[in-house]
């Protein structure tokens, strides 16, 4: 396992990019399974639709575990499958 000090800034950027595709992705998975539309997903998490279409596009990296938690719990998902990849 490399040291924090030995992971650039660079990398760092990739992971998260490919972390938050994966949500944005999964996201919308499970709200068109759930027959949800993005408005009627964010009433349900307490959020806003454009909150909900940032994370789908994967432009949403400071997203609160607060809000994913609210989001799993509107999609009747475990908050896990979120992340899967």
């Amino acid at each position: 396992m490399k040291k924090l000090s030995e992971v650039t800034e660079k990398q760092i950027a990739f992971r998260t990019e490919v972390l938050m595709t994966a949500l944005g992705k999964n996201i919308r998975k499970e709200r068109l399974k759930g027959n949800l539309s993005r408005v009627e997903l964010a009433f349900y998490a307490n959020t806003t639709e454009s909150m909900i279409c940032n994370i789908e596009n994967g432009k949403k990296p400071g997203i609160s575990i607060y809000t994913l938690v609210k989001i799993s719990q509107a999609l009747d998902v475990n908050f896990c499958v979120l992340f899967e990849m």
